[in-house]
């Protein structure tokens, strides 16, 4: 996707792989922006996971229903609780995006929460 040089391009993410680096199993919140027409509470989606040391979980779209058209939640927030009680959190704008991304990795250590490009 290419934007003019005559508007911003919109940057954020549709969906994410989250992998767990630390040295424990970790609580993973994800929250979507919530959009003028979603029907939901009023403070967005959340969508909540528990993701074992060494794995890798895959946060699938949200799309919410608008009279007839599909559109697609933005993923704002991602907070964690890590094994030991210590809680980290990223929120938008994620380092790194510049356009639309219809998949992002995110990389959970003891320390913090990276975000990367997919392809690593």
């Amino acid at each position: 996707m290419s934007c003019s040089s005559c508007c911003p391009c919109p940057k954020f993410i549709k969906s994410c792989s989250i992998r767990n680096e630390s040295s424990g199993d970790v609580q993973v919140y994800v929250s979507y922006k919530k959009l003028g027409y979603d029907l939901g509470d009023s403070d967005g989606h959340q969508y909540d996971v528990t993701i074992s040391q060494g794995e890798t979980h895959r946060v699938e779209p949200r799309i919410v229903k608008h009279d007839l058209a599909f559109y697609n939640s933005q993923i704002n927030k991602i907070d964690v609780t890590l094994v030991d009680g210590n809680q980290l959190h990223v929120e938008e704008p994620f380092d790194g995006v510049r356009e639309i991304q219809n998949d992002w990795l995110f990389v959970i250590n003891d320390h913090g929460i990276k975000s990367l490009s997919a392809e690593n």
